[in-house]
């Protein structure tokens, strides 16, 4: 809530904050001027409030600082806008980035931004969303969408497509399947998301089969967008939309084609990788590109992390390229084939840790495939004791630190409250998470409470 300050704890003609009444009452006024203030309901998949935030900022940055209610909020015919642009200055509020402040005690609302407000975090752009809302006042009609995808990755562009005013006529994605240890069926992360966004929605195992083929033609798209959906499109799907499927690739190509491009790049030891959109044929990941980012890879981040940050980034990519593509802006390049690099799927088998490498590599194979198929080793002691399977979750590189001469790879050279010290062919790697069979991820100081490990023990 925003909280009005008491009137005598203020000079008579010192401003006082606005308190949610008057902002709510303000907001009314400005929206029975569309025609309609008996319904506030928006739509959330077409006006997500934290598209407008920027808008709102950057309208104040651009008046110096301080306008009007009117000025800021309204100004707009269309009152999903004005929903939007009400709920997102009540949003910047929350966050202390501005104040709501009446030259009396019932005139005119002032938006001023706070001091610190101002301080650079990132530039602001232009926020799509209001640009989708100004075409279709002047009865331009966007692009019809359909969208496939299956994992996380894809989330975040699927919502931001929807955000921008870009909302897909149809979204594809696999069928339910089982999945964890009890083996539940589980839904696909972006048919969680459509059903947020209320979009329609199918699920298919053969996007290539002739009803699949039948219900996606039926949605007349101009353009399909692919994001980790799984399946290889054939000749009749890859000609349907007249602006090409474009499918979002998480590497920078021709480097890393395949089913699995950002694991391969983390076990690569590679510090940038990045998304491309590009145009599909019926090659794997060959087609000319349409646009790329590149996104940093650090040494300790996870699969987990890089992911995220690439859906993220493609997701921007996606809804800031899109509509030039279907306007015809944007020629599309021809991929270098001579650099082109392939990486299949990952198989279980691929998960077992050779500490003969350097211990920046093992730690990179650990970041790359912790996940799926787990990093595995085993813990042999000395004494003669069965052998011991581990997976290692998490693990550093000891800067200028070497093990002892003619010290085999894989032995355990010292053993403390931060980790499990292993010698490595070049260098010592310290495990800092590991987990036991049928047991949860642990630091090494819990693993150690109950499991002696010392030095002169094996991993391998």
């Amino acid at each position: 809530a925003v909280r009005a300050r008491p009137v005598d704890a203020r000079d008579e003609d010192e401003p006082i904050e606005a308190d949610l009444y008057a902002l709510v009452a303000s907001f009314r006024r400005l929206l029975k001027e569309t025609g309609d203030d008996t319904t506030v309901a928006v739509a959330r998949e077409r006006l997500p409030i934290t598209h407008f935030v920027g808008v709102l900022f950057e309208k104040l940055v651009a008046a110096g600082g301080a306008t009007h209610f009117r000025d800021l909020v309204g100004g707009h015919a269309d009152r999903g806008y004005l929903i939007g642009a009400f709920l997102a200055l009540l949003e910047l509020i929350k966050l202390r980035k501005v104040r709501a402040v009446q030259e009396g005690d019932f005139g005119d609302i002032t938006i001023r931004l706070h001091e610190d407000a101002l301080k650079a975090e990132a530039p602001v752009e232009r926020d799509l969303a209001a640009e989708a809302l100004e075409a279709a006042e002047a009865g331009v009609t966007g692009p019809r969408i359909v969208f496939m995808g299956s994992p996380e990755f894809a989330v975040p562009a699927l919502r931001s497509l929807v955000g921008a005013g870009l909302a897909p006529v149809l979204v594809v994605t696999q069928p339910d399947r089982e999945a964890g240890r009890g083996r539940r069926v589980r839904a696909t992360a972006v048919t969680q998301a459509a059903a947020e966004l209320n979009l329609p929605l199918l699920k298919t195992a053969d996007v290539n089969g002739r009803d699949a083929r039948d219900e996606i033609g039926s949605a007349t798209p101009d353009v399909i967008i692919t994001a980790g959906f799984g399946q290889k499109f054939g000749g009749a799907l890859l000609g349907l939309p007249p602006r090409n499927c474009l499918n979002l690739h998480a590497s920078l190509l021709p480097l890393y084609r395949g089913a699995s491009p950002v694991q391969a790049a983390i076990r690569d030891g590679r510090t940038e990788t990045g998304v491309t959109l590009f145009v599909m044929d019926e090659q794997l990941d060959h087609g000319p590109t349409v646009a790329s980012v590149p996104v940093a890879i650090g040494p300790d981040d996870a699969l987990e992390d890089v992911t995220t940050r690439l859906a993220d980034a493609a997701a921007d990519l996606l809804v800031r390229t899109l509509p030039k593509w279907v306007a015809g802006e944007i020629a599309p390049v021809e991929q270098d084939h001579t650099r082109a690099t392939y990486v299949p799927k990952i198989g279980k088998d691929e998960g077992a840790i050779d500490f003969g490498q350097p211990a920046a590599r093992v730690r990179d194979h650990v970041r790359a495939l912790a996940d799926w198929p787990g990093a595995a080793t085993r813990w042999l002691s000395p004494t003669g004791r069965e052998p011991f399977p581990l997976l290692l979750h998490r693990a550093a590189v000891l800067d200028e630190r070497q093990p002892p001469v003619g010290t085999a790879p894989g032995t355990v050279v010292a053993v403390g409250k931060d980790g499990i010290d292993v010698a490595c062919a070049e260098g010592v790697l310290r495990v800092l998470r590991l987990q036991a069979p049928g047991g949860k991820a642990m630091s090494a100081r819990e693993f150690l409470n109950g499991r002696p490990v010392v030095p002169g023990d094996r991993f391998g």
